[in-house]
């Protein structure tokens, strides 16, 4: 008979949990706010843009000519 009372009220009390962590779970995603789609990356191969994959074009730092400085190095010092 004991057996019989503590197997209900462990059956009882795990359905109540299940019950209400649903119940829980369910107002909390109805209190959400649906979300928005991201914004599709744009990729531009042919005119130098990054690729998602490898990341930006690698190639050489830009080198400024020094015959296109202003006033060349002597104006520094």
């Amino acid at each position: 008979m004991i057996k019989r009372l503590i197997s209900a009220s462990l059956f009882a009390l795990t359905a109540g949990t299940l019950w209400s962590l649903s119940r829980q779970l369910r107002q909390r995603t109805a209190a959400q706010p649906p979300k928005a789609k991201p914004v599709p990356v744009q990729t531009w191969e042919g005119e130098g843009g990054a690729l998602p994959a490898t990341g930006a074009q690698m190639g050489p730092d830009p080198v400024v000519p020094a015959s296109t400085t202003p006033l060349g190095e002597d104006a520094l010092h």
